[in-house]
């Protein structure tokens, strides 16, 4: 387990991230321990980020440093089934160069999905450089709501 990446308590579960790329948990009610397979194509990704997005478990990673602009967010939507869900690709190539840099950020996690007034879903974002931006789940260029 990392101290970087710390456990993420939901539906009575606490869920930890392990170096190998597995999910441990434990069941807080009966104090037993298990474990979840990670999302599918999920080895040798760069900081990834366990937490909870929405009511559900939530992974994302960045790609293999050669495309460090491509940032995956997965949820587990139903975790008897052991089933992952990709909710998005951020391409970052799509994105001003100076927008770019915030995917460079010591930061950079989901806040919260939410539709917006085009019948579109975005998805917030929350940077170490105190950003909070959203980003059409369908892809394309960030909209910074404040700093």
């Amino acid at each position: 387990m990392k101290e970087k990446n710390p456990a993420v308590f939901l539906n009575g579960y606490l869920h930890f991230l392990c170096c190998d790329g597995g999910i441990t948990t434990i069941n807080i009610s009966d104090e037993t321990f298990g474990s979840l397979p990670p999302p599918p194509g999920f080895e040798n990704k760069t900081e990834p980020l366990l937490t909870e997005l929405n009511r559900y478990l939530r992974l994302c990673y960045k790609d293999c440093p050669d495309s460090e602009d491509l940032y995956h967010i997965w949820v587990l939507r139903d975790r008897n089934k052991e089933r992952w869900m990709k909710l998005c690709c951020i391409d970052g190539t799509a994105w001003p160069k100076s927008e770019r840099k915030l995917l460079e950020s010591l930061w950079f996690a989901p806040l919260c999905v939410y539709s917006s007034n085009n019948n579109g879903k975005k998805i917030t974002f929350g940077t170490g450089t105190c950003k909070v931006l959203a980003v059409d789940l369908g892809g394309g260029a960030p909209e910074i709501l404040f700093t």
